[in-house]
Order: structure tokens, then sequence, then C-alpha cells
């Protein structure tokens, strides 16, 4: 079996190839080919585990045996899938069960949900060193009990208890490094990443590490109840108690830099809201207001600006004269109002404020400027704070047709951001409420409900995102040392920015002995086809001159990549039997195999191709990762008894 790969070669199924740079120097010899078949053999367990390609999906429900009033619903799913890519896999285990019980006006209900996931993704410069690279784990558990109760026609009320865990997992299988509780690495077998970057790795290991646990409990709960003939009251809370376990590490070698973090935290957010939904032949009013708290459980330095800490004998910062975190609070107003202009047209409106904490990783990390390259969590950041403002008209064509059309507006302030400091003798980078951002647009959407056998559903947005920057870390990567005085002060398009999307729907669904028959079969009938169409602008990004050596400064996110279209369809016909019916499927991502950009060379704007100035090998430059998914096709078969 032959792969060709994106370099234009042929290359056998395992052989050992050469590669070598534009100017024929040998760049890696007699390594095996990464354009090889790939199969599951080898890869970590996952059980219950079968080498076998696909997914399959199963779900079973109805009364329980010998208690009729007690409903069970089970689903289970299995999946394993090879990448598109040289490399890299995924596993998917997933069981969810629910059990509901109702007598009167009460109702229980008790559900559960295990999620097991392991993955390797493709990085282009491990290509012909896969085995050096992390493989990834993400487990979740979720177990849910809820009771509603209907106390009134107009009045019920919802209460549940919920314990949700999830792992995360970066590990390189077989590899293992021991630290001391202050940091220290006491023994390792990773392999020594050399400092200077090749075009493709060999002989050394990723070498990065992080295990993150995180247990939560949350309590939940619910009231309603219509109060008179206008008001429907609404009121609820929900409380969410972390506990949250990180271990992480990098480079554990003695030359290498640790960053070495270990912590256990146990933060707090608790939300009550209440709100009135008033209802007049002339409007409708939804009123009210949230409140938000939280309770990051962390010290912090008094001033971003002093280290609360020194440097013992051993050299290891000791924090020391660290203050207590206040606690974060917000109370958010919501207001929402809809009238009718005509029996067949709605206006409705909505202004609101939201609250976000931000990411407890950037709160959290390791505080020490003594570190090269310092960043230097910081518990203190504000939460993030979006006012939302956004109003549209609906009409109603025909009883078929839908036309809608809206405008918004969003304020971002708070975000989390990074910013480097000097203080001497330190020199670090803090994470703090340094950005800003905001966004725009309107959206049109005409819609068709299902009749005449068809059905289809059209939107189109135009949006502008704006802000300082794009990533909390970019102070960090980009604005260091030297280059800290040139972080800009104004805003620019964001790295999320599409102007233009288009998303359409439509859907063929023929029932029971339609159109024309043979022999008394109906080859159209209990047909379905789907089709979902996708096309917008490309994302920004930053060109750079393709002479590294030209002092121009070119605006950021001032270019955009191709523009992306896609179109998946999905075919299903029903067969039916006498117990039960078989549905034969097929699913095709990406019909017309477009080329997709998700990240270019900012010296051509292209993904695959850097231009003429580009120094390394054609191997190195097309990064398969750099586009979207390929056509891909799936066939399937499910059975319902």
């Amino acid at each position: 079996m032959h792969w060709l790969s994106m370099n234009g070669e042929s290359d056998p199924n395992g052989a050992l190839v050469q590669r070598v740079d534009n100017r024929g120097n040998n760049l890696v010899n007699n390594y095996p080919s990464a354009y090889k078949e790939q199969s599951l053999n080898g890869t970590p367990e996952l059980g219950p585990d079968i080498n076998m390609l696909g997914q399959v999906s199963t779900m079973l429900n109805g009364p329980v045996p010998f208690f009729p009033e007690l409903k069970f619903f089970v689903t289970g799913r299995y999946l394993n899938t090879l990448d598109q890519l040289p490399w890299g896999y995924n596993k998917e285990r997933e069981v969810n069960g629910k059990l509901t019980y109702g007598w009167g006006s009460v109702k229980l209900n008790l559900s559960s949900q295990r999620f097991y996931r392991i993955y390797k993704p493709y990085a282009h410069q491990w290509k012909y060193l896969p085995e050096g690279y992390e493989v990834r784990k993400d487990f979740s558990w979720r177990d849910n009990l809820k009771i509603s109760h209907i106390l009134t026609p107009g009045t019920f009320y919802e209460a549940s208890a919920s314990y949700q865990r999830r792992y995360f997992n970066r590990y390189q299988p077989g590899k293992y490094a021991t630290f001391s509780s202050d940091g220290v690495l006491l023994a390792s077998n990773y392999r020594v990443k050399n400092s200077n970057t090749p075009p493709f790795w060999t002989g050394t290991d990723n070498g990065i590490y992080i295990r993150n646990e995180v247990e939560t409990i949350i309590l939940k709960g619910d009231f309603n109840s219509q109060i008179g003939q206008h008001n429907l009251l609404k009121t609820g809370f929900e409380l969410r108690q972390y506990a949250i376990d990180r271990l992480s590490f990098q480079q554990p070698y003695p030359s290498g830099f640790h960053a070495y973090e270990k912590y256990v935290k146990n933060p707090l957010e608790v939300s009550a809201f209440i709100q009135d939904n008033i209802e007049f032949d002339i409007c409708i009013i939804n009123a009210g207001v949230r409140f938000d708290y939280a309770d990051v459980d962390d010290s912090r330095w008094a001033s971003v600006r002093v280290p609360a800490g020194y440097v013992n004998d051993q050299k290891i910062w000791v924090p020391v004269g660290e203050v207590n975190t206040p606690t974060k609070q917000q109370i958010s107003p919501r207001l929402g109002i809809a009238f009718p202009m005509s029996e067949r047209t709605v206006f409705y409106s909505s202004y609101g404020h939201f609250f976000q904490l931000p990411d407890y990783v950037d709160m959290y990390t390791l505080r020490d400027p003594t570190l090269d390259g310092a960043i230097v969590g910081n518990p203190g950041i504000l939460p993030q704070k979006t006012v939302a403002f956004e109003f549209g008209v609906k009409h109603n064509v025909t009883t078929d047709y839908i036309i809608e059309l809206s405008a918004y507006s969003k304020d971002i302030t708070n975000l989390t951001g990074s910013t480097y400091l000097t203080v001497f003798p330190y020199e670090y980078t803090v994470f703090d409420n340094s950005n800003y951002g905001g966004v725009q647009g309107f959206e049109i959407g005409l819609s068709k409900r299902q009749s005449d056998y068809w059905f289809a559903d059209l939107k189109y947005t135009y949006s502008v995102a704006k802000g300082n920057e794009s990533d909390p870390r970019e102070g960090y990567n980009d604005y260091r040392r030297a280059s800290a005085l040139l972080r800009p002060k104004r805003v620019f398009l964001l790295a999320f920015d599409r102007e233009h999307v288009f998303y359409g729907t439509f859907g063929l669904e023929f029932p029971k002995e339609f159109g024309p028959s043979v022999f008394d079969l109906y080859p159209l009938e209990n047909f379905s086809l789907n089709v979902v169409v996708r096309a917008s602008t490309g994302l920004p990004y930053t060109p750079q001159a393709p002479d590294e050596s030209n002092t121009l400064l070119i605006e950021k996110n001032s270019g955009r990549m191709s523009s992306d279209q896609r179109v998946d369809l999905r075919l299903s016909r029903t067969i039916r039997f006498t117990d039960f019916k078989l549905t034969l499927f097929g699913i095709v991502n990406n019909l017309f195999d477009e080329i997709n950009a998700l990240n270019v060379w900012a010296t051509s704007g292209d993904p695959l191709d850097a231009g003429p100035s580009y120094s390394r090998t054609r191997d190195r430059m097309r990064v398969p990762s750099n586009v979207d998914i390929r056509r891909s096709i799936q066939a399937g078969i499910r059975l319902d008894f």
C-alpha cells in the first residue's frame, strides 16, 4: 500500500526514506516514512478495547421489569478513528443511563454519564518521531439526582444535586519524572531536547506533562409560579464547589526549564436570579437580575509590581507576605421586550450584563518571578464583564416561511491579558485585566418548516470582532523585554473574527409508499437527504515580510486567510420489517474536498506554501494540520426493535 505525501513523494509502507533540504543537504536519513499504513496496534488500551475502526452506538429504553412505573433509558457509544494526517488516532467510549419515576405531582430523575477518550494529536515537527510526542486522556463522570414537584397548576419547583469529575492528562507512555515538594528534579527517563530547533525532531521527547483533575459538587434549585393573569415569576440559585488538583512540568531533565507546578484548590461559585415574565396583549416584558459570587481560595501579591517572597539558600523562591484574595461579585440586570407590530410580525429586543470568571489556570499559575521567562499567576484578576444588546424583527411570510432580521452589540471589558514587568532584580509577565474587545453585527435568516416533503434554514451573518489582543498569553508571547514597548494600545481585528458567514441546511423526507412503485416496492419511501452548507471569510492573520531582516512593521491581523467553503451530506433509507426496522445511511463530510485553512504561513498567507524565501525543506513547509478535514466518507447501519 502506498500513501502520497503532501510533498509529492510516494513512500512505500514503512520504507526508510531520506529527506534533503533545498540545497541538497541531508536532513533526515534512514527514518521510517510517516506516510505508512496506520493501525491501532500499540496504542493505549481503553477497555473494552477492540482493534476495529468505526463507531457503534446503541440505545435501549422502556419500563423496568416488574416495576412498570419506573422507566429507564440507556445509550452507549464506541468509537475508534485514525487521523487523515500522517499519524494520530482517537478512541472514545461513552455510556449514559437514566431512571425516571413519577407518582402524582412528583417526578424523580436519576442520571449517570461516563465518557472516556484517549487520543494522539498530530504535530508536524514530530512527523518522523511520533513516539516522542504526547498522548492525551480526557475522562469525565457525571451523576445527577433531580426532583420536580408541581404544587399547583401554575406553580412548580425543581431541585437537583450533581457530582461531576473531569480528568485530563497529557503524558508520554513509558516516561516518568519525579520532583521534590519544592520542584527539584529527582529522577527522569525523558530524553533531552536540544536547544536548537531542527526541522523535525529526532532522538528526543516532547517533555510536557499535565494532569488536571477537577471534582465539582453542584446544588441547583428553580421555582416558577404564575401570579395572576399577567406575571410568571421565576427564581433560582446554583452552587458549585470545586476541588482542583493539578500537576504539570516540562523539560524534565537537569538542563531543562521545569516550570513545575503542583497545587490543590477549592474555589466556590454561587449564583442566584429572579425574573418576572410579564405578558399583556400589546407586549411581553422579561425583567430580571442575577447575582454572581466567587471565592477563588488562594492568596495573592498585594501588588503585581511587588513580588511577595524571597530566594532561599537553595535558590528556591519562597512565598512570604501574600494577602488574601477578595471575593468576586457582580449584580447583572437583564431586560427583554417583545411586542407585535402586526398579526405576522413581532419586534423584540434585549439588554443584559453578564459575568464570567477568568480561567483558574491563569489565576493559579506558579508565582515565581525568578524563573527565566516567568509568567506569574494572579488570583486577583477581575471577572470578565460583557454588556450585550440585541434587537430584531421576526415576520411570518406565510404559514411555512419565516424571515428574521436581528442586530447585536457586545462590549467586553476586564478580559484576561498578560503584561511584562521589570522589578529589580526580576523581570516577569503577570496575568491582569489589560484586554478588552467588542463584537457588533447583524443576522438575516429565512426558514421554511417541513411541508411538501422538504425544509430549509438559511442564515447570513455580518460581524466585526475587535479588541487589543486575542489571547490572554499574547502579551507574554509577543511583547516581552525589548518588544514590550511595541505593545499596541488600540483595537485590531481579533483572531476569531469572520466578517461574513453563511450557513444553510436543506432536507428532504419522503414518507411510506412515496413515489413510483416497482413490483409493489417504493424505492423512495422512507428516504431522507440532509445537506449542510457553510461558507465564510477566512480568519485574520498578521503578515510578515518575506525577508526576516526587513524592519517594516505590518499591522496586526491585517491579512485574511482564504475563504472557507464546506458542504456536508447525509443520506438514509429505512426499511421496515414486522418486528424491527433497518436504516442504511451514508455521511460525506466536505463533499467537494475543499482545502480550508486553519493556519497559514505569515510570509505568504498560504497554509502549505511559505513562499520562495523559505529556506527549509518542502516536507517541513507543507504542514498538513494547517488545513481542515478533507473529504471523508462514512457508511452505517441502524437497527430499531
